[in-house]
């Protein structure tokens, strides 16, 4: 089932990142210079929210909690000690709103749970 989050463009100045709730799923919108981008909240090494991190260079996040990096485009890891990648969702922009598809399936179904979300929707990672 997929759920939609829609804000406005003015939630979020360029540079800054914010977290939503959408169906149980903590997501972390981010407006950077290039784009609008979304992430899981969840640090895939011990949970933290990494809407709390510092955003890096423009481009990555940095987990509060153990210094964790992930690029904010992809999701990929860019510095341990996490070895899971997050979950991104597509982001639309039209006119002045922001839309976010929340797919609450994940990884569920699927056997091998690489580049999903580092066992955040309770897939056997």
């Amino acid at each position: 089932m997929t759920k939609q989050l829609i804000i406005s463009v003015s939630d979020i100045p360029i540079g800054a990142k914010k977290r939503f709730e959408v169906g149980g799923n903590n997501v972390t919108v981010y407006h950077l210079q290039d784009g609008w981008f979304a992430l899981d909240d969840t640090c895939t090494h011990k949970g933290a929210s990494l809407s709390e991190g510092q955003i890096i260079d423009g481009e990555m996040i940095e987990c509060p909690w153990h210094g964790a990096r992930f690029d904010i485009k992809t999701g990929e890891v860019k510095s341990l000690p996490a070895v899971h990648g997050l979950k991104t969702y597509q982001v639309v922009i039209e006119g002045e709103e922001v839309s976010v598809e929340i797919d609450d399936d994940c990884c569920k179904d699927k056997e091998t749970p690489d580049g999903c979300c580092g066992g955040q929707c309770g897939c056997d990672l």
